[in-house]
C-alpha cells in the first residue's frame, strides 16, 4: 500500500469517519504481511496498528519523496494522487547505479546493499 493511501486512511481513521470499505482494505493488505514479519499477533491489531506495520514496509526512497514534497509544496500537494509518488519511487528504485564495481539499485544503495527494506527483503513494488 502506497504512502500517501497509508496517510489518507490514517487520517480517516483519526476523524473516526471511515468506512467499512475502507476498513476492509487495510486488513487485506495487512493479511498480506507474512505472520513471521509482524511485531505481534494479528488478532491482537487494531486497524492503527496495522496501518503502522504498512508504513513501516514503505520503501525509504517513498518516504522521502514524500518528505520532499510536503517540505516544499505542502501536505495536501504530498497527498495528490496526481503525484503518484509510489509508482516514482518504483521508478527510481530501479535505476541502476555502479558503486565500486558493483552494480546496484538506488533502492539497495539507500538500504545499504541488503535486497530490501529492513528485514523483509521484498523489492520497493511489493510494498
Amino acid at each position: 500500500m502506497e504512502l500517501t493511501r497509508i496517510k489518507y486512511l490514517r487520517g480517516e481513521l483519526e476523524d473516526e469517519c471511515i468506512d467499512l470499505e475502507e476498513l476492509s482494505e487495510i486488513e487485506c493488505a495487512f493479511d498480506e504481511i507474512p505472520l513471521n514479519e509482524l511485531r505481534d499477533l494479528p488478532e491482537n491489531a487494531m486497524a492503527v496498528d496495522m496501518l503502522d506495520e504498512l508504513e513501516s514496509r514503505v520503501s525509504i526512497v517513498e518516504k522521502s519523496i514524500y518528505n520532499w514534497v510536503v517540505e516544499g509544496f505542502g501536505e495536501s500537494e504530498a497527498n495528490d494522487p496526481s503525484w503518484n509518488i509510489g509508482l516514482l519511487a518504483d521508478a527510481i528504485n530501479s535505476i541502476p547505479v555502479n558503486v565500486n564495481g558493483k552494480e546496484l539499485t538506488i533502492y539497495k544503495l539507500l538500504d545499504g546493499g541488503s535486497d530490501g527494506v529492513g528485514n523483509n527483503n521484498k523489492t520497493p513494488s511489493e510494498h
